[in-house]
């Protein structure tokens, strides 16, 4: 995550009055001229660069005052300290937006597109998700890990996030309407196809079928069965591999109340 400006000493100074009035803008990218207080950040940047610091001061103000939100980093020194020109003395951030980098493996390059949606999870902050969405997709894949690099903007109103955190990515691929999904244990393979007993009410009791079935996406402890079964069939979950097609089953209690 990153959209930092690294302030800069263009003359050799009093570093206290240095760091109110001096800058040289590195942006990643050029700032929307929408932006809050861009415009007159930039402006600022322009007159302190050419050698006008104090005309400089009223905008990063005004700037500050639309909106823009600055925060230093970097290590500072006494107010009498001297520095060298060009040095590095703090970053000056506005972390209202910041891009998020990540990796998708290459199975899913068919299903990514520029505006699908994200959510950031980060330890700092447990069970609170961060909505984004996707704006660029690196043309290539790494053939190393043979995954796609993605670039999100992520919304940071509140400041919570910051640059350099490590952040865990869900991506929305698709929606699918009324999915049918299972335990996974009441998969059974059997060669290369997978199959799942259905429970079928009979005269004499509940029997079962082996129905064979074709599984979608996975998450844990679920599978998603896109052919075979309907949504609202029974099928076991428990003792599968000690009952074959026709054998009599006894429904759980929950079940039996249904």
């Amino acid at each position: 995550m990153d959209y930092g400006v690294p302030m800069r000493i263009l003359t050799a100074a009093s570093l206290a009055c240095i760091l109110m009035v001096t800058a040289r803008p590195a942006w990643t990218q050029t700032p929307p001229a929408a932006a809050p207080g861009a415009a007159a950040f930039a402006r600022g940047v322009e007159l302190a660069d050419g050698g006008r610091p104090a005309d400089a001061i009223p905008y990063f103000k005004d700037a500050v005052a639309q909106g823009f939100q600055p925060i230093f980093q970097g290590h500072f020194r006494l107010a009498r300290a001297y520095a060298k020109a060009g040095q590095d003395v703090a970053r000056l951030e506005g972390i209202g937006t910041l891009k998020l980098d990540f990796r998708v493996p290459e199975a899913y390059v068919g299903r990514l597109k520029a505006g699908q949606q994200v959510t950031v999870l980060v330890d700092a902050y447990p069970g609170k998700g961060f909505a984004g969405g996707v704006y660029a997709i690196e043309p290539g894949v790494d053939e190393q890990t043979r995954t796609v690099l993605l670039r999100a903007r992520v919304a940071n109103a509140e400041l919570r996030l910051r640059p350099g955190m490590f952040a865990r990515v869900q991506v929305q691929l698709g929606v699918r309407e009324k999915a049918v999904w299972v335990p996974e244990a009441a998969i059974v393979p059997r060669g290369q196809d997978l199959f799942v007993f259905r429970v079928l009410a009979g005269p004499d009791g509940s029997k079962v079928e082996l129905v064979k079935v074709q599984v979608g996406t996975r998450k844990i402890g679920e599978v998603e069965i896109v052919k075979g079964i309907a949504g609202g069939d029974l099928v076991v979950t428990e003792g599968t591999q000690k009952i074959g097609p026709g054998s009599l089953v006894v429904l759980s209690k929950e079940e039996s109340k249904k």
